[in-house]
């Protein structure tokens, strides 16, 4: 075999040396290549804390328009010390001759005094209305018509002043009270003194609406009034 027949051997590299400039060009695209990998991710974790803070902001707003009152009961002794606190809705407490008796008097107080305030009047009217069965509100509603008391608004205000509220049994109370209607300027048209008996029941609230409006559940089922002779 000839050794001189055979190839010559080819001392070559297969590559071009890398030159300095290819080099920096490929630690340049590796670079660019992990910052646009990481503006990337950046752009997607901002994207999805947009997403849940869109959420919860809807959240919020959806509960603020859904915020409730929670009334509460605090329990205390003829000394002045709390004796119980707890939510109206979960709480035992039931109402006796004390809180009744102001309960009535309060009452009294909103339907028969008429200030120069028509908004007043008008909430005064609507509180009234949330603790009275619809046997008593069709009363009622029978005496402001007669009366018409919120067409005098304006010309004329009523003081009401409550002289005393005593039980007449365990469900009927009777109220005693004075009533001085004014001018518009001030002066005393009149004054007169009223009686009226009140019969009551309690029916503990069984939801939100019932618990903001009236949360110890104490109704008017029947009342009736006169002016004293």
């Amino acid at each position: 075999m000839n050794e001189f027949n055979n190839p010559p051997i080819n001392f070559k590299p297969d590559e071009a040396p890398e030159t300095s400039y290819q080099r920096g060009k490929a630690e340049w695209d590796n670079r660019m290549g992990s910052l646009v990998i990481q503006a990337k991710n950046w752009r997607l974790c901002a994207l999805l804390l947009s997403g849940v803070t869109a959420i919860l902001v809807i959240g919020l707003i959806f509960q603020s328009a859904k915020s409730t009152v929670t009334p509460y009961v605090v329990e205390v002794t003829k000394e002045g010390l709390v004796q119980a606190v707890g939510p109206a809705a979960q709480s035992n407490f039931k109402p006796g001759g004390p809180v009744l008796e102001y309960f009535l008097a309060q009452w009294v107080q909103r339907v028969r005094s008429l200030p120069l305030d028509p908004v007043v009047a008008k909430n005064h009217w609507l509180e009234a209305y949330a603790y009275l069965r619809q046997s008593a509100a069709n009363t009622l509603n029978e005496i402001a018509q007669k009366e018409q008391p919120l067409a005098k608004l304006g010309s004329e205000t009523v003081s009401v002043q409550v002289r005393n509220v005593v039980p007449l049994s365990k469900d009927t109370y009777q109220v005693r009270w004075e009533e001085i209607r004014y001018s518009k300027e001030g002066a005393t048209i009149e004054s007169k003194n009223m009686t009226g008996a009140f019969t009551v029941e309690l029916d503990p609230p069984t939801d939100e609406a019932q618990l903001s409006k009236n949360p110890l559940g104490l109704y008017i089922t029947r009342f009736s009034w006169s002016r004293d002779v």
